[in-house]
């Protein structure tokens, strides 16, 4: 009967993974607020300006069609665009908002009167 060698990880990935683990925390270790910044863009309270003012004139026809209660397919077809680009409007918007739900978008809509109830 032949022995069974046992079941190893290849060396060469093992050590790639242990670098690439190392290479993560040292990473996140550097990484501070102003890496933060950097990616998601400057911190702004939800209250600051006006919703024109943060918000680009397509991002305002999403939120206004979203607060007025149609569906993403129905904004996507209404604007000639994809519903992967409205999710993607809608995602931008609620992040640089603050916000985490699409009620609170609804909302910010009717307290900045982007919509009227």
């Amino acid at each position: 009967m032949e022995a069974q060698m046992p079941i190893t990880r290849h060396p060469v990935k093992s050590v790639f993974g242990e670098m690439r683990v190392r290479y993560r925390e040292e990473a996140s270790q550097r990484a501070g607020p102003a890496s933060a910044e950097l990616r998601n863009g400057p911190a702004r309270p939800v209250g600051s300006g006006t919703a024109r003012s943060r918000l680009t004139p397509r991002e305002y026809e999403i939120v206004q069609l979203l607060a007025e209660g149609k569906s993403n397919k129905e904004v996507a077809a209404s604007l000639g665009i994809s519903v992967k680009t409205v999710e993607t409007h809608r995602a931008n918007m609620m992040r640089k908002l603050g916000l985490h739900s699409v009620t609170e978008l609804v909302r910010y809509a009717l307290r900045d009167g982007i919509i009227e109830a």
